[in-house]
Parts: C-alpha cells; structure tokens; sequence
C-alpha cells in the first residue's frame, strides 16, 4: 500500500477543521476558521465555490442530502444554510463551542464546551432534549454500527456510552485518555470503539464489557481526526504532529505514514480527515489551509 499526492486545494484564509461529501451536490466540502464553506468538484478539484459563509469560525459541518447544510461554530452556533442562499440561519445553544454533528435516525445531535449533547428536531433545529455529561468539553460522537449506541469523547478523558433512544446514559469509560478525547470511530464489526486523544495515542476498546484491548503511541501530539476506510479495514488518523498514518482498526499495526520525510505532506496540524466513497482517494485539511488529495496506489 502507498499514496502519491494528486491535488492540493487552496482558497481558505484560515485553518480547514471539516472535511464532509455532499450527496446532494456530489462534491467536497471544507470548512474552518475563516467561517467558509467551500464545495470542491470532484471531477475537477481545483474548480472551488462558496457555498455559504459567517462571521464565526466553523468547527464541524454536515451536509443532509435535501441540500441543507448544519455547521457547529467556536463561538457556540449552529448554522442552518439553505441549498437556495449561502446565508445561514443561526441559533445560539451551546456556549463557547460546537464541536460535532451528527445525524441519528431524524434526529440531528450536537455537542458542545459546555459539556452538554443535545438532540434536536432536524426539521425545525428545535432543541429536544439536551444531557449533561462533563464538566468538560464533548468533542466527537461515534455511531454503532448495529446497535442503539452513542460514543462520546470528552474533555476530562472519558467516554460515555449512550442509548439515542431513550436518552440515557450506559456507561462510562473512565480515564479512557490523558485530557481530551479528540477522535471515535466503531469497528466495521461493531466489537470494537477505537479513539484519539490529546496524549497522542491510539486506544481500543471492547464494546461488549468496555475494557481496554490495546493502547498504541501513536503520534507525536493530538489525535486530531480519524476515518474510517469504506471497504477496507483500515483507519487513517490525522495528528497535530503534521502526519497522517494508516492502521489496521482491528489490531492498530500501523501501515503506512504520511509526513514530510517522505511525501509532500501538511506543514502545519492535520485536522481533519476523510475517505473517497469508493476509498480509492483520501483527503486531509490543516492548519496550513491546503487541502491535500491523497491517491491510494495498490
């Protein structure tokens, strides 16, 4: 396995947090701290367009397939961009920072620094119901594959394990990290929740009795992002150290590594990652605000 660089966007004037495809445009999205959403060709990369714009500085995005774009911001919004105008509706829920958005069943959830994790009505972007799990900021949610769970990482180290249900709280992974858990993702098999963190390792954990199964140095910093490959079974994870690095998500053996020893990689953090439909290409946005087309080469 090797990856050659095919492509290298630019256009943002700030760090790219979020990459996400868009069904309904069928193209990439990215977003960051200029408050740019930019939608990217896939036929022809290099031909970009706004496709909305804020004040705020956007963390997350998630594109829905009726063209409706949500986007969490640092400054505690949720933005609501119709696929008719690039201006978006804003709401005001979370203090201080909206970190993840996901879609479970019809409903969209959001977290936030304030340590909360709501769940809203994705018609209406009415707050239904809202749970407080940390003192701390929640970072990332992860979706089981087969069952009624939520994962979610946490400022203070842990993980909670949630039913989206019945809006209740399972389990808690205690100490699951030191400090933050930045990144989550289920097993293909659902038997395993790998995650990230700010000490730079990578953990995996059993999803039937939640103990630790292997915990590998990973990086140098931050686990910032990881994704899962659509086909194979492998993870590539994103690292404030400026690498990309492959693993496979059963055993985390590493496969590959992506710096600038070697390949043409970021210069800055690597913030966010994301996986080609077919997984032939991958995509990786940093700090450096270039977007890098990855070619994965058998």
């Amino acid at each position: 396995m090797d990856f050659k660089l095919s492509h290298t966007l630019s256009g943002h004037q700030g760090g790219i947090f979020k990459l996400m495809y868009d069904p309904y445009r069928e193209c990439l999205l990215s977003a960051g701290g200029d408050g740019w959403i930019a939608g990217w060709d896939l036929d022809k990369p290099a031909d970009g367009r706004l496709i909305g714009k804020d004040d705020d500085n956007i963390l997350t995005i998630l594109p829905c397939g009726n063209g409706i774009i949500f986007a969490g911001t640092l400054q505690g919004n949720i933005l609501w961009i119709d696929k008719d105008r690039n201006t978006a509706r804003k709401i005001t829920h979370h203090a201080k920072g909206v970190f993840d958005l996901v879609h479970y069943n019809n409903e969209l959830i959001s977290t936030g620094a304030d340590g909360r994790i709501t769940f809203w009505d994705s018609e209406k972007l009415i707050p239904k119901e809202s749970l407080h799990l940390s003192h701390k900021n929640l970072r990332r949610v992860a979706i089981h594959p087969h069952k009624q769970l939520l994962a979610v990482g946490a400022g203070d180290g842990c993980i909670y394990i949630l039913d989206p249900n019945g809006k209740k709280l399972l389990s808690i992974i205690k100490n699951a990290h030191e400090r933050t858990v930045f990144s989550l993702l289920f097993s293909p098999d659902g038997d395993k929740l790998i995650s990230g963190g700010m000490d730079a390792k990578l953990k995996s954990w059993s999803t039937t009795t939640w103990n630790n199964i292997a915990d590998v140095p990973a990086h140098l910093y931050t686990v910032n992002d990881m994704a899962l490959h659509p086909i194979q079974p492998i993870i590539a994870t994103a690292s404030r150290d400026k690498s990309i690095k492959i693993w496979n998500v059963y055993t985390l053996e590493l496969l590959k590594v992506l710096d600038r020893n070697k390949y043409d990689a970021h210069f800055n953090s690597v913030n966010t990652i994301l996986w080609s439909r077919d997984g032939q290409l991958l995509y990786s946005g940093g700090d450096d605000r270039i977007i890098r087309i990855w070619e994965m080469i058998y």
